[in-house]
C-alpha cells in the first residue's frame, strides 16, 4: 500500500499476516478450509446457515457439533491470525458494552473468517452481474496527517486522491478502473445507498471493506436485503476504537482485484 508502512502489521485482536510478510497465504488458507468443508457439505447455503448459528455468542456451541468434521478440525489453525483476543476482552471496559463488535470472541473470529469466504463464494456471480457496483471503504485508513479533501456526490464521500500516503487512494484508483464507485462511508446510511443508487430495476452490488467484526454484520445485512455483496477484511484492526489511536493499515490489493 505504502512504502512507509512497516509490514507485517499487527491489530488489536487479529492480523491476516499471521507472522508472515504477506496476507496472501491467509486467503489461500481460508480457501482450502472452505473447500474441504464444502466437499462434506456441498449445499453452501446450508453450510453458511450452520456457520452463522455456530457463531452465536451463547448458543453457538450446540450448532458447532453439526459442522463438517474437516471444518471443526481446521478452525484451530486459524488462531495463527489472532493477536490476543482473550487479553483484549479481559481489558475491555464495561462502558463499552454497547459496542458489540469490540466484544467479539475468539470462536466468533474463527467462524467469521469462514463466513466471509462463504458469502463471497455464494454471491460472486450475482455481484458480478450487477449493473451498478459500489464499494464502502472505511475512513480509518485515510491519511490522518493532513486534511482529507474527499467530497460528497450527494450520497457520500468520494476520494479525491489528495495524498500519496493515503491508503484509500490505491483502493479508489483500482475500484474506479473496474467501474466500481468507491465511497468513504461517513455520511450516508444503508438505505441511502440502496434507494439512491439501486432499486429493483437497477441491481446494486456492494463491496465492503472493514475489520472482520464490522464486516460480517454488514454482509449479513446485505444478504437480508437481497443485495449482492462481497467482503474484503482489513489486514488488521487498528483504528481508534481498538487501539486508542488511528494506526496505519492495509488491504490486499491483489485479492481485491480478483473480486471485482
Amino acid at each position: 500500500m505504502n512504502s512507509a508502512l512497516s509490514l507485517p502489521i499487527i491489530g488489536r485482536t487479529y492480523s491476516l499476516y499471521g507472522g508472515t510478510g504477506s496476507t496472501t497465504p491467509y486467503y489461500q488458507h481460508i480457501a482450502r478450509i472452505v473447500d474441504a468443508a464444502a466437499a462434506e457439505m456441498p449445499n453452501l447455503h446450508k453450510l453458511l446457515a450452520l456457520v452463522q448459528r455456530s457463531s452465536r455468542r451463547y448458543s453457538g456451541s450446540v450448532a458447532m457439533r453439526k459442522l463438517p468434521e474437516s471444518l471443526k478440525r481446521s478452525l484451530p489453525e486459524l488462531k495463527t491470525y489472532l493477536t490476543g483476543v482473550k487479553k483484549h476482552l479481559r481489558e475491555l471496559s464495561i462502558f463499552k458494552l454497547r459496542e458489540r463488535s469490540l466484544w467479539t470472541t475468539e470462536r466468533q473470529y474463527l467462524l467469521y473468517m469462514v463466513e466471509i469466504e462463504l458469502i463471497n463464494r455464494l454471491q460472486r456471480t450475482s455481484f458480478a452481474a450487477c449493473e451498478r457496483k459500489i464499494a464502502l471503504l472505511p475512513h480509518c485508513i485515510r491519511d490522518f496527517s493532513r486534511t482529507c479533501r474527499a467530497e460528497s456526490d450527494g450520497v457520500d464521500l468520494l476520494c479525491k486522491g489528495c495524498s500519496k500516503l493515503c491508503h484509500l487512494r490505491p483502493l479508489s484508483d483500482l475500484l474506479q478502473e473496474r467501474d466500481v464507485t468507491p465511497y468513504i462511508w461517513m455520511e450516508a446510511d444503508f438505505k441511502d445507498f440502496y434507494t439512491k443508487l439501486g432499486g429493483r430495476d437497477k441491481p446494486l452490488g456492494i463491496l465492503g471493506v472493514a475489520c472482520i467484526p464490522e464486516l460480517v454484520p454488514g454482509l449479513r445485512r446485505c444478504l437480508k436485503a437481497g443485495i449482492p455483496a462481497q467482503g474484503l477484511p482489513l489486514d488488521a484492526n487498528r483504528c481508534i476504537r481498538w487501539m486508542g489511536d488511528f494506526l496505519e493499515n492495509s488491504v490486499n490489493l491483489e485479492i481485491l482485484g480478483g473480486m471485482i
